[in-house]
């Protein structure tokens, strides 16, 4: 499970979000930023998740911090030089009709890569990174800002740590279609400067918005804003109290303020299990809500996990765990803070474990499930506003996909997605689905 990033003392953390603090001169993100993923056996309730310690095979691959709550099952033991990549963890952008991803593993070096495929399920690698410099291990989607795609790495860029420098605390870079990959900014260069970037950029305004789920003053997470051209600046960096810690999911801009999530911390002391926290561009601001409630049960949900969705003016989003049956809900939340618990998921034939946040497509919600459905492999559901929820489809593993944890693209009525595991190598897919909840697999990742 997610644990304290650091042993050392801090400064007591504020009651709210406030103004940046004052940065230590030569302050580095901490080193100790560590949850590794464990494997969640099928039907284990669990409040966090973490990667397993099988996932760990390439001496160069880094012990990374606090992830994404999906069921992250352990790395497929095949060569690190997968051309294509493997397992992906992120969502789609469609650019002009071809969808474009990033995959956390595989590619040339085995440290992750970012694709293209068209909708009949044309696929092509643009770049595989190498772990170096250039960065590594993208756990984020992409965005599109004038032709050109941003993304992050969680792993890789010019700072290192660890034995001979074989780590490093990630990158934000950007690549060309025709697959040029430039890096924008490297963290951990500066005093106070984030770590561990596993979510997608936002573009307010042609700057580009983010959050580290680690490093900052107190190792607890940063927003932070970057030019195309990588001047980078931190805006706001968690305290790990009250104000919430390792803020994992991207940001949503409404009018100028930043929303977004954070996956612990809180009100609730020991039982502070994330929060919905608002924050104007210029770095000030306030906790919406805090999850988790009293305890020991969390009938209000706990670890929210993605970003928030702006419907006519209310934020949806999703919490991994808690709710009515502790398997994970969606929620709506107003921008003066109040929130409430929209759909309860109940694990089979409904799903459980909502990692990924939600598309709104004309009103209705529709998401995935890492886990839960008929066979356990997760879910593509859809839920009004008022709470009304289906099942479009749950996942079969192998040759089928499984285990989505990542938020779904609407191309012309059809919805677009990626499942983390499953396939014909049971390395991951790219699905496309029918609002009736007809799917098919476009392309199976793993392919030598």
């Amino acid at each position: 499970m997610r644990t304290p990033s650091s042993s050392r003392s801090i400064a007591p953390p504020p009651t709210t979000l406030g103004a940046l603090p004052s940065l230590a001169p030569g302050h580095r993100p901490s080193l100790a930023v560590i949850a590794l993923r464990m494997l969640v056996s099928i039907g284990l309730v669990v409040a966090l998740v973490s990667r397993p310690a099988g996932a760990i095979v390439a001496s160069h691959e880094p012990v990374v911090s606090g992830q994404r709550s999906a069921l992250l099952t352990q790395r497929p033991h095949v060569t690190d030089a997968v051309v294509d990549g493997t397992q992906p963890l992120a969502g789609l952008v469609n650019v002009n009709g071809v969808l474009y991803g990033t995959t956390l593993y595989g590619g040339s070096s085995g440290d992750g890569s970012v694709f293209a495929i068209t909708t009949c399920g044309a696929e092509r690698v643009l770049y595989s990174f190498s772990g170096g410099v250039d960065g590594g291990y993208p756990f984020a989607g992409l965005i599109d800002f004038d032709g050109v795609l941003y993304g992050t790495t969680q792993g890789g860029g010019q700072y290192r740590y660890g034995t001979g420098g074989q780590y490093g605390f990630g990158t934000v870079f950007a690549v060309t279609a025709p697959g040029v990959e430039r890096v924008i900014h490297s963290f951990g260069g500066n005093a106070g400067d984030g770590s561990s970037p596993e979510a997608a950029l936002i573009n307010v305004d042609g700057i580009l918005y983010g959050t580290t789920e680690s490093g900052g003053v107190y190792d607890q997470g940063t927003i932070f804003a970057v030019s195309t051209s990588g001047l980078e600046n931190v805006i706001y960096t968690f305290a790990g109290g009250t104000d919430g810690s390792l803020p994992g999911a991207a940001l949503l801009d409404v009018n100028g303020i930043l929303y977004g999530t954070t996956f612990q911390g809180g009100q609730y002391g020991a039982y502070g299990s994330g929060t919905v926290f608002s924050v104007p561009i210029s770095g000030t601001g306030s906790v919406l809500h805090s999850f988790g409630g009293p305890g020991p049960t969390f009938p209000d949900g706990i670890r929210p996990d993605s970003g928030l969705t702006d419907v006519k003016g209310i934020l949806y989003g999703t919490t991994a765990s808690g709710g009515a049956h502790n398997d994970g809900m969606v929620f709506a939340i107003t921008k003066s803070g109040k929130e409430t618990v929209i759909h309860s998921f109940s694990g089979a034939p409904d799903g459980m474990r909502p990692d990924a946040g939600l598309a709104n497509v004309n009103g209705v919600l529709y998401g995935t499930t890492a886990s839960g459905g008929k066979y356990n492999d997760g879910t593509v559901f859809a839920v009004t506003t008022s709470g009304t929820e289906r099942v479009l489809y749950s996942f079969a593993g192998a040759p089928d996909g499984a285990n989505p944890s990542a938020a779904l693209t609407d191309v012309n009525g059809i919805l677009y997605g990626t499942t983390q595991t499953g396939g014909k190598y049971n390395t991951g897919t790219v699905f496309a689905i029918s609002k009736l909840g007809i799917e098919r697999v476009l392309h199976s990742f793993g392919s030598p």
